[in-house]
Order: C-alpha cells, then structure tokens, then sequence
C-alpha cells in the first residue's frame, strides 16, 4: 500500500525526534502506523517527497475500445449528423429529470470528456463539437430510470421541432 502525502508529512515531521533518540516504535504509536513504516520513510536514504503509486493508465482496456470502429464509421457513413438536443445526464436512484441548460462552453467540455479520438485529433474533435452545439441546445441534470428520462426528452424535442430521422439506406 502506498502511504498518502498527508501521512507522509505526518511521518517524517517525527525525524528531529527520531535524530534526539526516539525509537520508530515511539513515533509510529504517535502517528498511528506500523514501525516500519516509519522506519522506511525515516531512513537516512528516504526520498523527499512523498510516494507516488505507478499510473493504471493503458493497463486496463476501455470499455468502449469494441465501439470505436462502429461509432467511426457511423461518422463517416453520415457526415451530416446533427444533434437536436445534448443531454448529460447523471443516474440517482429515485430522481426525477429536471434538466438545466448549460452554456456553450460547458457543453464542449462535457462532449470532450466524452469524446474518444480528442487525444488524437484534438483541433479537429473541437472544430466538430462546436458545430454541434450551434445546432443543437445543451442540458445537464440528474436522472432517475431511463426509460423516464428518454420520454421526457423525447417530449421536449416534439415540442421545440419535430423529430426528423434520416436514413442512409
């Protein structure tokens, strides 16, 4: 288990007392963790600062790396996609959809974070978000069951503009 800063700098404040002749036992009592632990972070050779734990990153695959090629090809197949509505919705238990709308700039972000070749393409991603979002507004809200949610979003597009759906076949 790597220690966290914050016990880290807890520990190694204990070094003049270590140095005045108290054991690791005495300090780690004091700190609450094991003796070597404090032993470790207080030996002569220790490093600096704080333990770092090595990144996870790239380790795990992405639960959406099966989707990619699907979603790629969509685009391409259809370069003229438009969204009528952005809807970020985050799942609670029991809460009912009360959308609030979100800027311009906020809603690039949310799509951003959402957006799998941006590491890639960045200029390219953005160029293309910020078309969306001239075309179509942006809400962000907590949301109960899903099937109530798309139903109330549904309603609001069929109220603003009817819903047109194209197809490429």
């Amino acid at each position: 288990m790597i220690l966290d800063a914050e016990s880290w700098m807890n520990i190694r404040r204990f070094r003049a007392l270590r140095d005045a002749g108290a054991t690791y036992t005495e300090i780690a009592a004091e700190v609450g963790c094991d003796w070597r632990t404090v032993k470790k972070y207080l030996a002569p050779d220790a490093d600096t600062a704080p333990p770092k734990a090595t990144s996870r990153r790239g380790t795990q695959p992405r639960r959406i790396d099966p989707l990619v090629a699907v979603v790629e090809a969509w685009l391409r197949a259809d370069v003229e996609l438009r969204g009528s509505v952005i809807a970020f919705a985050m799942y609670r238990p029991g809460a009912a959809w009360r959308p609030r709308p979100l800027s311009a700039g906020r809603a690039v972000l949310g799509l951003m974070d959402n957006s799998v070749p941006v590491l890639r393409k960045p200029a390219a991603v953005l160029d293309t978000l910020q078309q969306v979002i001239s075309a179509a507004p942006a809400v962000k809200g907590v949301r109960g069951e899903a099937e109530a949610t798309a139903a109330a979003l549904l309603q609001r597009l069929e109220r603003e503009s009817p819903l047109v759906v194209r197809t490429n076949g």
